[in-house]
């Protein structure tokens, strides 16, 4: 009998890792939906680091709420995404800049259950910092400071409350020093580094993760003119991979900061 019940055990011990490994991606994405799941928001998401970030949660089951300024290009994207992950896709379209940006996207996603976050959008002049016209200053700190923080708070509420959640702020690189003719930009980002090392430790005990990655130079549809060629020829897509853990499964008294030289 218990040379049978050994047998047994053994033979159910095979069965579980040959399902594993058969079954991995489903498992892990099963995972990944209930933590940050159903919904995720992707704030400039009509093209580039942010299209391909809205393309990897959806290929974990997420349903995806798409938030740009472009109608033409985040219909097409969310077309896309739908036929090619079988998820539902809804969007916001409004300029992240703009103050009413917050309320927009909170009214359309009322009535659904967001499970994470991602803010990709960013803005920065560039040249002398004299140069600048009030537009350009004012449109900076608004989409890389103001939106930002509005909306971190605000899904910061809301996951605390449903005590799981993940929220991914896309920095850079410029971040970690100052950089000439992109000043105000790198100063920024730094403030969004900062921010979320400071977010990170107060939600942390509430189950929800809080991430920030610092990419360097990425070719996208529209690469820069003050990239390498080297730079500009560089697919970004394969990096993009989102493990379970992607939104922070940090140790105490680690970073929540993600650096990646794209």
């Amino acid at each position: 009998m218990k040379y049978l019940l050994l047998v047994l055990v053994v033979a159910l011990a095979i069965l579980l890792e040959y399902i594993f490994q058969i079954f991995p991606t489903e498992i892990e994405n099963s995972e990944f939906k209930a933590r940050y799941g159903p919904w995720c928001v992707v704030a400039g998401a009509s093209e580039g680091l942010g299209e391909q970030l809205a393309r990897q949660v959806a290929s974990k089951g997420l349903n995806v709420v798409l938030v740009a300024r472009t109608e033409s290009k985040l219909l097409k994207v969310a077309s896309s995404i739908r036929q090619d992950y079988l998820v539902e896709v809804q969007t916001v379209v409004g300029d992240l800049s703009k103050q009413d940006i917050v309320e927009t996207v909170k009214k359309q996603v009322e009535n659904l259950e967001i499970g994470s976050l991602i803010y990709n959008a960013a803005f920065g002049g560039n040249g002398l910092l004299e140069t600048y016209t009030d537009e350009t200053i004012s449109q900076t700190i608004n989409v890389n400071v103001n939106t930002l923080t509005y909306m971190l708070r605000d899904f910061v509420k809301k996951f605390k409350v449903q005590r799981r959640g993940g929220i991914l702020i896309i920095s850079s690189l410029a971040a970690v020093s100052g950089i000439p003719k992109f000043s105000q930009y790198a100063a920024t980002k730094s403030y969004q580094t900062t921010l979320v090392k400071g977010v990170w430790e107060e939600v942390r005990s509430h189950n929800v993760d809080v991430v920030v990655t610092v990419p360097g130079a990425i070719s996208t549809r529209r690469p820069s003119k003050y990239m390498t060629p080297q730079q500009t020829n560089r697919d970004f897509k394969p990096h993009l991979k989102l493990p379970l853990n992607l939104f922070g499964s940090w140790e105490a008294g680690r970073d929540p900061s993600w650096y990646r030289d794209q």
